[in-house]
């Protein structure tokens, strides 16, 4: 039961080797709880430990509103994926504005089955393609598309994970026409199929849904807008880094990710950054310490530059954290925390100010 207590961890010192605060299983055992349900683990010191939920639930009275109208004409539809959640949930979709849908759990067995729809003369109008299909690379799989007769009606629709805006880009020098990411929604999958439909441009969706997502084509920056500054992003888990660095890139800026604050020594000391977003809690080396290596090298710099030491770089290597043209980068504190005393010590490390996660 130790397990599930706040901060608590079966060897004290995991938590700078490892991620996390401490706080997780915790929660999750009381929110499991809350729902009526249980949590069990099994584990084993040295090898991992497995831990599960049961969780009982009442079938839905109500299935999911019927606000749609069929499309029509009807399109012929392939999927291609190898995870059966997905398969099933885009079917039900499907199924809701009657269409049909085939199959295919591998990048060969989808490229048999489109040449042989073309020749029975029923060439697929639109492929969803899976790019978490471990054995897929999507990129040559588009572009196969676009180089081939028999292919290149079919649109091809990109699925990724949630927070791969950067491969929008990308998709579209393959070959494919939009990108959706998971989970899929109904009325995005909607509104993607259709313009395929006759070639006509747009269709809106049936009444009764949200409206349509932003373009996936975001406009070109304006000869007027900066040369891209590069940023600094400090963090160590994956989605955060994600959408973070969607973010930045919408604004033009360059990103860089370091995994924890030694990695962030490492990357400053390879080339200079305008600016550094610097999450707190980190393994190896957490925000506050790298925050305070980085401001002491400002100062031995300050020191010798003061004393006419020049450009000239002294041992040890820290010097070369900053560089001779600013004398202090600016540090803006990420962490989930956000009392008043969370702020000040952000600010004693040196940080110039603080945002608290989730970061809009």
């Amino acid at each position: 039961d130790h397990l599930f207590q706040f901060f608590h961890q079966a060897d004290t010192g995991m938590a700078r080797k490892f991620q996390g605060t401490g706080l997780g299983l915790a929660i999750t055992k009381q929110l499991v709880e809350l729902m009526g349900g249980t949590i069990e683990f099994t584990s084993e010191p040295g090898v991992g430990s497995c831990f599960w939920c049961e969780i009982p639930l009442q079938q839905a009275l109500t299935a999911l509103p019927e606000q749609t109208q069929p499309i029509s004409p009807p399109l012929r539809i392939g999927l291609l994926t190898a995870s059966q959640p997905l398969r099933n949930v885009l079917t039900h979709y499907l199924q809701s504005w009657n269409l049909g849908c085939l199959t295919a759990t591998s990048g060969l067995e989808a490229l048999t089955m489109i040449r042989q729809a073309y020749m029975d003369r029923q060439s697929l109008d639109v492929l969803l393609v899976d790019a978490s299909l471990s054995t897929l690379d999507p990129w040559t799989f588009g572009r196969t598309f676009t180089n081939d007769a028999q292919l290149s009606s079919t649109r091809l629709i990109l699925l990724t994970d949630l927070g791969r805006g950067d491969l929008v880009q990308q998709a579209q020098q393959c070959g494919y026409h939009t990108h959706l990411s998971k989970p899929i929604h109904y009325h995005q999958l909607y509104r993607s199929l259709c313009p395929a439909l006759d070639g006509r441009p747009n269709q809106d969706p049936p009444s009764g849904l949200s409206s349509p997502p932003a373009s996936l084509h975001p406009s070109p920056p304006s000869e007027e807008t900066p040369p891209e500054a590069r940023i600094l992003l400090v963090e160590d888990n994956v989605v955060n880094q994600r959408v973070a660095t969607r973010m930045l890139t919408k604004l033009h800026l360059q990103v860089d990710i370091a995994n924890n604050g030694q990695e962030a020594l490492d990357a400053l000391r390879q080339r200079p950054y305008d600016l550094i977003f610097m999450d707190c809690q980190m393994p190896e080396m957490d925000g506050f310490e790298a925050t305070q290596k980085i401001r002491q090298a400002e100062r031995e710099r300050e020191t010798l530059l003061n004393a006419g030491g020049g450009e000239k770089e002294p041992q040890p290597s820290l010097f070369s954290l900053t560089d001779s043209h600013r004398s202090h980068v600016p540090i803006i504190a990420l962490t989930a925390n956000a009392l008043p005393s969370d702020r000040s010590r952000c600010l004693e490390a040196g940080m110039d100010d603080f945002l608290s996660k989730p970061v809009s």
